[in-house]
């Protein structure tokens, strides 16, 4: 899972593997470790009654519904999108890069989505 945040957005990418977790009703979590300092972690619970945003024991948690997780598997879908008390967050899926970069930045696309013919268009790949 890949966390991406700015003032009030929170991005969150998952692989193929993660969606397969929360469609079986199994938590994701990421977590940061960093020694002597402490940790921060963020996570996606699936099954719950309600879409949501929370902060708690230093986890960024963000609750998905069922039909939050059924959205994701569409293969036309490239995420589902949520605005909670001025935050906009969201959940997406991690499709190949369009610019792989180079060295250390330099993406492998296994583990990734298919890009879906809008994220092609969009990104104007082929």
């Amino acid at each position: 899972m890949k966390i991406q945040w700015f003032t009030n957005n929170v991005r969150v990418r998952i692989k193929p593997a993660e969606l397969e977790a929360l469609q079986r009703n199994d938590a994701v979590r990421e977590e940061l470790r960093v020694p002597g300092s402490g940790h921060w972690s963020a996570e996606l619970l699936p099954g719950a009654t309600h879409t949501g945003l929370t902060i708690a024991s230093g986890a960024l948690r963000i609750s998905l519904t069922d039909a939050d997780i059924i959205q994701l598997t569409k293969p036309d879908a490239e995420g589902v999108y949520f605005k909670h008390e001025g935050v906009t967050y969201y959940v997406e899926k991690d499709f190949p890069c369009a610019h792989s970069g180079t060295g250390p930045a330099a993406e492998s696309i296994t583990g990734k989505f298919p890009p879906n013919e809008s994220f092609k268009k969009r990104k104007n790949i082929s």
